[in-house]
C-alpha cells in the first residue's frame, strides 16, 4: 500500500470522527457539549490553558480575531 493510500485512509478516518463527534452522534457527546458551551467550556480547558492560546493569537491577528475554531491536537475549541 502506497504512503498517499495511507494518508488518504488516515484522513477520512480523522474526518468521519469528527463529523460524528460535532454533530453529536459519537462517543464522546458529553464531551463534545461541554467544549461548545462557553460556560462548561472552563470544566474542560482552565481559563490558564485556554487564555495562553488566546494571547498569543491575539498577539498575531491584532484587533481581529479572523477564526471562530482554533485545534490545540485534541479536538477543536469554538473561541469566546
Amino acid at each position: 500500500m502506497s504512503d498517499a493510500k495511507n494518508y488518504n485512509d488516515a484522513l477520512c478516518e480523522v474526518k468521519s470522527f469528527w463529523d460524528r463527534e460535532l454533530s453529536l452522534e459519537g462517543e464522546f457527546k458529553d464531551f463534545i457539549m461541554k467544549r461548545i458551551d462557553p460556560v462548561k467550556r472552563r470544566e474542560e480547558y482552565p481559563s490558564g490553558y485556554f487564555d495562553r492560546f488566546m494571547t498569543i493569537l491575539d498577539r498575531r491577528f491584532p484587533g481581529s480575531r479572523p477564526f471562530k475554531v482554533i485545534e490545540l491536537g485534541s479536538g477543536p475549541l469554538l473561541c469566546p
